[in-house]
């Protein structure tokens, strides 16, 4: 009998119970699915322009619908750099998905801060987790007490213009361990949106920026159907960077063998390293 093959008993209960429940779960899936696509267009007609969005929509219609899986990205790449105990903060945290499920569960603390009132009540309330925190925060003033191992600003860098980002970062090299990351997503994105300050072109565009503040800046490029995505990764430790030649927990192979590296290379796909 093959070890993978289930007691007869246990085999004939599956069948009678396994099946029905996941028809119930497809069927929920079906009505949540139906209803944040109905959330989704209801706060496009009553609110077009908005600072933050609800990412559960995303996990329940729009990724299954239209295959766009940026939202998941952010989280994915950031984590890449967020070691297991890290204290992380993030800035303009938004609805609060990605920090209880992609930083909560890796951090032994984490810090979301949000300017917008409803942004923060509405993490408070729909993404609580017991290591993390919610705060109201202008980031251009002031921020949380740190230190802080990793700092992740996600979607919201083109809210700032150049010199409030350059405050920003000041006040995070305060509070960043001497090791400490900057990860976070921006986008090259032609349409209107009534609460961009700086408007993003390239790679190089965000890694200037970044730059006048952090020795090493990374800036990965992804395509989307409707912006192209750019998620950036700065720290004055180069090691700290993700699949970076100098990262040790990197390989490449390349035709002379296992070497620590990687080939540089004009396509938007690869990663760039700006040494300052």
């Amino acid at each position: 009998m093959s070890s993978t093959r289930l007691p007869r008993p246990r085999a004939a209960l599956y069948r009678l119970l396994v099946p029905p429940i996941r028809a119930v779960n497809r069927l929920i899936r079906s009505v949540s699915s139906l209803s944040h696509r109905f959330q989704l267009r209801a706060e496009a007609v009553l609110r077009p322009q908005s600072e933050w969005f609800d990412h559960y929509v995303d996990s329940n219609w729009q990724w299954g619908a239209t295959g766009r899986s940026s939202f998941v990205e952010r989280g994915v790449f950031s984590n890449l750099v967020i070691r297991p105990g890290a204290s992380v903060l993030e800035l303009c945290s938004g609805d609060g998905f990605n920090t209880k499920h992609f930083y909560s569960g890796r951090a032994t603390r984490v810090v979301g801060v949000d300017a917008n009132p409803e942004a923060v009540a509405h993490a408070k309330r729909m993404n609580s987790a017991d290591n993390v925190s919610y705060e109201l925060c202008d980031i251009r003033e002031t921020l949380p007490d740190g230190p802080f191992d990793n700092v992740v600003w996600d979607s919201a860098l083109h809210h700032f213009t150049p010199d409030e980002t350059g405050k920003v970062i000041a006040l995070l090299k305060q509070r960043m361990t001497p090791t400490g990351v900057l990860s976070g997503y921006t986008e090259v994105e032609d349409i209107e949106y009534a609460y961009r300050k700086v408007d993003f072109r390239s790679k190089a565009d965000v890694a200037d920026l970044l730059g006048r503040g952090f020795k090493h800046v990374m800036v990965m490029e992804t395509p989307d159907p409707e912006r192209t995505n750019l998620y950036f990764f700065a720290s004055d430790s180069r090691e700290r960077l993700p699949l970076d030649q100098y990262n040790p927990d990197v390989l490449v192979r390349n035709g002379a063998g296992h070497s620590q590296g990687r080939t540089h290379s004009s396509s938007p796909r690869e990663f760039v390293t700006e040494p300052r």
